[in-house]
């Protein structure tokens, strides 16, 4: 665990000691054949998963997921006025009016001259990776039933998110890299595409390329997105640092032993 302090005093507040708490570093969990067992019982089951993690885990362990790489793809290759350089370049090679076109066509153009679309990049990262939509609560339900004893590591699965939901909801925090640029810090990136040395994983492939303009996690260069910081100046304030510092552990113990149980080495079929 990376901590940084700083000491100073807040608008109108008192002097007191702030401390920042990060991830210690980031690793990839290969999770393809967990993931085709969760499809066996429901399309959706893995996403359902997946989201409810990437919520639960957020202030505790990250996770860069499909949704992440998503945004990542649209940050470094669709700015702001992408559609309006993809119009003005239309019309510059065809010399036709790209008002006259349907977005579909113009895309379409797009794609034919070996252009990235919006739509490739969801169809490389497809929402089942880390969405149940309609179905998350009644899937994650079903976790808890004899539907899903046959899934790999159901007994941990279940323990681990019994020991997350029981977390308290006062440390919990929205990731906001992608409003404010900071470096996402230390992550696990699920990579449920591709395994481990057979191509790159669309998720894996997305981090890389991120976390290469930044250069790596570099506290000092570089702003960088924290788990959770607190502002301690009276000693409930300090209670609340070791509440979530228990938090923290149990989170991380728990998550790990999951890893451990259903990535790609552990469900690898015996020689």
């Amino acid at each position: 665990m990376h901590l940084d302090l700083d000491w100073g005093r807040p608008w109108h507040g008192e002097y007191g000691l702030l401390l920042s708490f990060y991830a210690p570093r980031t690793r990839t969990v290969y999770l393809t054949r967990f993931r085709k067992a969760c499809q066996a019982i429901h399309p959706r089951l893995f996403g359902s998963i997946l989201q409810r993690l990437d919520h639960v885990l957020m202030p505790y362990e990250p996770l860069f997921t499909a949704y992440d790489a998503r945004m990542v793809r649209e940050h470094l290759n669709f700015g702001e006025d992408w559609y309006g350089e993809l119009a003005d370049d239309y019309q510059e090679q065809t010399g036709q009016d790209p008002d006259e076109l349907q977005e579909a066509e113009l895309l379409a153009w797009a794609r034919e001259h070996g252009r990235l679309t919006p739509d490739e990049v969801y169809e490389q990262l497809p929402q089942e990776l880390y969405d149940g939509g309609m179905f998350t609560e009644y899937l994650l339900g079903q976790l808890m039933t004899p539907a899903c004893d046959a899934l790999p590591g159901i007994g941990t699965l279940r323990e681990t998110l019994l020991v997350l939901s029981a977390l308290p909801a006062e440390f919990h925090a929205e990731r906001e890299w992608f409003h404010t640029h900071r470096h996402f810090g230390h992550v696990t990136v699920i990579a449920a595409e591709k395994p481990e040395g057979d191509g790159f994983d669309p998720t894996h492939e997305a981090w890389m390329e991120y976390d290469e303009i930044y250069e790596g996690v570099d506290f000092e260069q570089h702003p960088t997105e924290d788990l959770r910081s607190f502002w301690i100046s009276s000693a409930q304030e300090s209670e609340s640092v070791l509440l979530y510092l228990d938090c923290l552990r149990l989170a991380q113990q728990a998550v790990r032993k999951l890893w451990a149980a259903i990535e790609d080495r552990a469900l690898a079929a015996p020689a």
